[in-house]
């Protein structure tokens, strides 16, 4: 691929990307403390969830109460890091329009997106236990 077919592509998606990079990024980090918080509460502070886990310790399964949690908190914040990297990519590839630097902003919209796909695989994960717990009840 050519620079000058790679700067048309780039020209032609750059504000779309660079605003869904931030519109993502700042929309995770006002919710990932309120995502964290409900799941601590709901799921992983209640009773039944603290006999699942004493169980499995229990029967020799080593299990850590919070890991569920940590990966999901992990997943968010790695996701909020992606967004601002490649807004600020975005940014800065469309004032200085090298190839490398373009192909380097396409490349960190990719990993934003998969680590976008893994956070929502978390939170569906994490979801499907808050309802199962609500159930319970």
């Amino acid at each position: 691929m050519d620079l000058e077919t790679l700067k048309e592509f780039f020209n032609t998606f750059n504000t779309s990307f660079f605003s869904a990079s931030i519109t993502l990024g700042a929309f995770l980090l006002s919710m990932k403390t309120f995502i964290i918080q409900i799941m601590k509460k709901d799921v992983y502070d209640t009773e039944e969830y603290n006999k699942r886990i004493h169980n499995l310790n229990a029967a020799g399964r080593k299990t850590n109460k919070y890991k569920p949690l940590s990966n999901l908190r992990h997943a968010l914040a790695s996701t909020i890091y992606a967004a601002f990297i490649t807004a600020i990519l975005q940014l800065v590839a469309s004032l200085f329009p090298k190839k490398w630097l373009i192909i380097t902003s396409l490349i960190s919209m990719a990993i934003t997106f998969l680590c976008v796909f893994w956070a929502i695989i978390l939170v569906s994960q994490n979801l499907n236990k808050l309802l199962d717990t609500k159930r319970n009840e």
